[in-house]
């Protein structure tokens, strides 16, 4: 209960400075968006967090950790080439590791309809039985 609130209650978009910092967010279990600016803070940074702030982003309870970097080296952990143009915008979903790179507008609405479009696993497992609905495991 005390990460839900915390996660309720923190910042809406995450900076990550250090590679430490990257892979504890890769290597976590939750959906992620990581977002690789020129600079963190600014029209990009207030895109994303208008974004986190529409009801669908995150119905699911801050389903979806928001981050953002100005370092290359933690955007290449990404997968996002350092010489792309700025910004770029990828969403990992761990337990599929799986990324997907995001090539639309910079805009909080399409930000966030990316990621409702994009955050749901492809494959739902019941927790109790640890099978998938249809009977297939």
């Amino acid at each position: 209960m005390v990460t839900w609130i915390s996660q309720r209650l923190g910042p809406e978009v995450q900076n990550v400075t250090t590679i430490d910092e990257a892979e504890k967010i890769i290597t976590g279990g939750k959906v992620a968006v990581l977002a690789f600016l020129d600079s963190l803070s600014g029209a990009h940074t207030e895109e994303l967090a208008a974004a986190s702030r529409l009801e669908d982003f995150n119905s699911l309870y801050r389903a979806v950790n928001i981050y953002q970097t100005t370092s290359p080296d933690i955007a290449k952990l990404f997968h996002v080439d350092p010489q792309a143009k700025h910004p770029s915008l990828v969403l990992l979903k761990k337990k599929e590791a799986k990324l997907t790179v995001y090539d639309g507008e910079f805009r909080a609405s399409a930000i966030a309809e990316f990621v409702s479009a994009n955050k749901i696993p492809l494959v739902t497992y019941h927790p109790h039985t640890g099978r998938h609905p249809s009977g297939v495991s």
